[in-house]
């Protein structure tokens, strides 16, 4: 039985789209795109976090070629990425409980991981999730039994695929990294930032560099279920606001 490592993060949270993102690698692929990374960041004389935050001029090759690498590493077959969009300011977060928007982007995490990670993956793998730590994730890795009992309801496992949730600081896992960069530079496209004129020319160019290597035609459509590589999912929320009982 095979170890996919599963890692998560986040983009947009103040944004009209919101997005989750995960990028599943088998384990025995982990040293391999480690060294790819390091190379790179040898290549540019990076020395701190790379995340599409600090995407600025100068260091736009940078984020390129992480951008380039985990599109190749798709194309190879050792890494897959899936991001779920979801229009954040429809929510009513209030519904999530007192920590309203971060509560939301939890569930938002936890439903990526079961109809994402487990669906994907877990009849015949074992995984290990590592989201970035933060608010929105710290209650997942106390949620392994629930996922994996959900896992096989939904999609009729014998097994309990998930082995750990360990939440890992972006800023020391090189994974999250190359991650966080196409997800906030595609989330930035689903927002039309690529537009936007207070938008800096370097995110606008990664954006719509982001897009063009998906071979996508735009992000408004979901992926078939068939698309394990990449995929892309669009979803709309249950209850939105206004939806609650009136007087």
């Amino acid at each position: 039985m095979a170890t996919i490592f599963y890692f998560c993060d986040e983009s947009s949270f103040h944004d009209t789209h919101m997005a989750v993102g995960g990028l599943a690698v088998n384990k025995d692929a982990i040293p391999y795109i480690l060294d790819q990374l390091a190379k790179i960041n040898e290549d540019y004389r990076v020395i701190s976090e790379v995340k599409w935050e600090n995407a600025k001029s100068r260091r736009a090759n940078t984020h390129m070629a992480y951008i380039d690498l985990l599109f190749r590493l798709i194309q190879e077959g050792r890494a897959h990425t899936h991001i779920r969009f979801a229009p954040f300011n429809d929510y009513d977060h209030s519904l999530s409980g007192p920590k309203k928007r971060a509560a939301t982007v939890g569930k938002m995490h936890y439903q990526l991981l079961l109809h994402r990670a487990l669906r994907f993956y877990g009849e015949s793998n074992e995984l290990v999730i590592h989201p970035d730590n933060g608010d929105c994730t710290e209650e997942l890795p106390f949620l392994v039994d629930a996922i994996n009992n959900h896992g096989r309801a939904a999609h009729g496992f014998k097994a309990s695929p998930v082995r750990r949730i360990e939440c890992k600081d972006s800023k020391h896992e090189p994974l999250l990294q190359l991650l966080d960069v196409t997800l906030g530079a595609l989330t930035a496209y689903k927002n039309d930032r690529h537009n936007d004129p207070i938008t800096s020319a370097t995110k606008k160019e990664l954006a719509e560099y982001a897009l063009a290597k998906t071979n996508l035609v735009s992000l408004e459509r979901s992926s078939p279920l068939t698309a394990v590589k990449l995929n892309v999912w669009n979803v709309r929320p249950m209850w939105k606001k206004g939806d609650g009982l009136k007087r």
